[in-house]
């Protein structure tokens, strides 16, 4: 979903669910104040799921997959590159101290 659809659809939820609200009456029982209460918090709980799926996509993408790869081939080249420098620098102590 894209920035400004999402926005736009979050600022409709949360304002028709204020609306409604305002809109009812103001009664104490216990069914006004569930009702309130879901309205309140449903546009939240969407939100939530939406972005739950939508991660759930991106890190299961083959785009995903293949930035793993990488960085894991990175990390062993980053590895061997230590390695060596390592080497490197006990030659040149060797030869520094003959």
């Amino acid at each position: 979903m894209k920035p400004l659809k999402f926005l736009i659809t979050f600022a409709f939820c949360v304002l028709i669910s204020h609306l409604a609200i305002a809109a009812g009456d103001q009664a104490d029982d216990a069914s006004a104040r569930l009702k309130d209460a879901l309205l309140n918090f449903l546009p939240v709980a969407l939100i939530l799921v939406g972005m739950y799926f939508f991660f759930k996509r991106q890190t299961s993408s083959p785009r995903a997959k293949r930035a793993q790869e990488y960085m894991e081939r990175s990390l062993q080249h980053m590895q061997r590159m230590e390695e060596l420098m390592e080497r490197l620098l006990k030659a040149a102590e060797a030869n520094k101290k003959e």
